[in-house]
């Protein structure tokens, strides 16, 4: 097994033990030894780890910790997206980090203004590329409009899902 493959293996078998800095630490020594067409693979799984691992925690740490943790998360998505623009399974990560945690320069209503912005670019990818759209962003692009009350919105949102997807509304 090669350095980078030992490295994944490491980091996801000791992901909470080693914690974020770490795993960080390790993820960017990966990157570094391979070539450019792997980075993406890379990456994604950097970000599993991440938003399985840790975010769930941040709003339970001491919240600059949390913002450190985010704001990583953030960048890796950067990065991810640099590799493979357009991206929907990308975006729609995207949005949810900005509709479930805290970014520091950002208030509430502008995490679900940015949340609705990855959303819509997930659902506007996922239909060009894919030719289907991508129905946990669009369900979360719902809950966006509703949380910021714009009641029309979300019920035409939510009457969407219905027509694609009823089976995925609760």
């Amino acid at each position: 097994m090669d350095r980078s493959l030992r490295l994944i293996a490491l980091a996801n078998g000791l992901a909470r033990e080693l914690g974020w800095e770490q795993i960080c630490g390790l993820y960017e020594q990966i990157i570094a030894d391979q070539p450019l067409d792997e980075h993406l693979g890379s990456l994604s799984t950097w970000l599993t780890i991440g938003m399985q691992e840790f975010i769930p925690q941040v709003n339970d740490m001491p919240h600059e910790k949390g913002i450190a943790i985010t704001e990583k998360v953030a960048e890796i998505l950067r990065r991810a997206l640099e590799v493979s623009p357009r991206n929907p399974g990308l975006a729609t990560i995207y949005g949810l980090l900005y509709y479930r945690y805290p970014v520091k320069h950002l208030d509430e209503r502008e995490h679900l203004q940015q949340a609705m912005q990855w959303f819509e670019n997930s659902v506007l990818w996922s239909a060009e590329d894919h030719g289907e759209v991508d129905v946990t962003a669009l369900i979360h692009l719902g809950h966006c409009n509703f949380e910021l009350e714009d009641w029309r919105e979300a019920l035409k949102t939510y009457a969407a899902i219905y027509a694609l997807a009823p089976q995925e509304l609760p």
